[in-house]
């Protein structure tokens, strides 16, 4: 079963901001969906470093923390940040 995947309105702000100083746009444009691809299959995947419902998940240049309501199949993403090479 999928969940559903949303963004709080600090991690879009998060989001926008990361984009808005990106030397690559089209790179955190496309982490960003694959993110959200990923987590809506899979947000318990060990990759995800998830301990009691809440998990961070990176994929470069972006990295994500996130909080997931299994009683309602949903991923909710709370912080977005970049990630750079020293992280």
């Amino acid at each position: 079963m999928r969940y559903t995947v949303g963004w709080s309105a600090s991690a879009q702000s998060e989001l926008a901001e990361v984009w808005l100083e990106a030397t690559d746009r089209d790179a955190v444009s496309a982490a960003s969906n694959e993110i959200d691809t990923f987590l809506a299959v899979s947000p318990n995947d060990p990759r995800c470093e998830v301990v009691a419902g809440a998990g961070i998940l990176i994929i470069g240049p972006l990295g994500v923390e996130f909080r997931i309501r299994e009683r309602d199949r949903f991923v909710v993403v709370v912080n977005a940040w970049k990630v750079t090479s020293e992280d």
